[in-house]
């Protein structure tokens, strides 16, 4: 699940063994993006408002929507929102700090996690969870919203040419995130995943 750090701490009191898989910035935005679209179209009346608004708005339009919710929700830092937590932003979804202090703040939380994973290499840091944890690996991992279970037509995984326009509003709604994500990459993986084109 997608779950704030703080929220963790307050569920969970005490020691804890904490375990997270990041996902390149741009691709995850694009995927969220795509994954609402789909489910607006699919589900019209799930009640769900965020998949309303992708069905109702092209790409662009989606990047540049600034009703907090989607923002603090979908499209602005993921990562910079859920590892330092509410505490850094206010009620209109605007960063109380500058980027560089949240990126601090966010990476030495992510030095305290028993492991950090990259989805990009779902299948490598699952056999190194594993073998840190001293168990064999189940044959088969549970997931949930999987593209395929979804029945999604795969524009999720979209890492083609955009627009420049396009381009330029997922570096601003992701610089944060990529600079937790580029530290993530030094840090906890040897070798980098490598970066959406």
């Amino acid at each position: 699940g997608h779950y704030y750090l703080d929220d963790i701490e307050r569920w969970i009191p005490g020691r804890k063994a904490l375990i997270t898989f990041l996902r390149d910035p741009r691709r995850r935005l694009l995927s969220h993006y795509y994954f609402l679209r789909h489910l607006g179209r699919t589900e019209p009346d799930s009640g769900n408002l965020l998949a309303r608004k992708a069905a109702d708005l092209d790409l662009l339009g989606f990047l540049r929507n600034d009703d907090p919710e989607l923002v603090a929700g979908v499209t602005a830092n993921l990562m910079a929102r859920h590892l330092p937590g509410p505490a850094c932003w206010n009620d209109d979804g605007l960063f109380r700090a500058e980027a560089p202090e949240i990126a601090r703040i966010a990476t030495e939380r992510l030095r305290g996690f028993f492991m950090v994973g990259f989805q990009e290499r779902m299948d490598q840091d699952l056999d190194r969870l594993y073998a840190r944890l001293g168990r064999p690996r189940p044959s088969h991992t549970p997931e949930i919203h999987a593209r395929h279970r979804l029945g999604a037509t795969g524009e999720g995984d979209r890492t083609d040419r955009l627009s420049p326009e396009i381009e330029a509003e997922i570096e601003r709604r992701t610089r944060i995130d990529r600079m937790i994500y580029d530290f993530a990459q030094t840090a906890f993986s040897g070798t980098p995943a490598g970066h959406a084109p």
